[in-house]
């Protein structure tokens, strides 16, 4: 900002040590990050036939929040503006990444358990029974030995 002077001017070593260490701001960035996961992992799991309009009211609320922790920095003279805007730019970007790769590995199971029902599957269709209502690795025990009898 032209005009203005930001150079610190204690005597105290301690206070200008203690002045660097605001950047970014934690509390910005943990608030941001935690409540935008939680935001993100409601609209996407809660069912929206039952809330409707809700979820969004929620998912308000939860931002809100952060934001409202957030200013609180600035305004109890704890940190200058510039901290908690980055602290809440990672904790937005951090939380979307964190989310992202949550629905990769929920996905990568999904797939995992339809090649699953798609294995046991084949060896109900090979050896005449049900085998779903007994444990796994009894099933596999159970192929083994069928198909070594036949």
């Amino acid at each position: 900002m032209p005009g203005v002077d930001f150079t610190c001017t204690s005597a105290q070593p301690l206070n200008v040590e203690e002045s660097r260490l605001s950047f970014p701001s934690g509390h910005a960035m943990l608030s941001f990050y935690g409540l935008t996961f939680l935001s993100l992992f409601i609209g996407k799991f809660w069912r929206h036939e039952l809330l409707g309009g809700w979820i969004h009211f929620f998912q308000a609320i939860l931002i809100s929040s952060a934001l409202y922790i957030s200013l609180t920095r600035v305004t109890d003279n704890k940190h200058h503006p510039t901290d908690v805007l980055v602290g809440a730019v990672l904790g937005i970007v951090l939380a979307s990444i964190a989310f992202y790769y949550l629905l990769v590995a929920l996905r990568r199971g999904d797939e995992d358990e339809d090649k699953n029902n798609k294995y046991y599957s084949e060896l109900d269709g090979a050896h005449g029974s049900s085998l779903r209502g007994e444990s796994k690795e009894l099933n596999v025990i159970v192929a083994t030995q069928n198909d070594k009898k036949n």
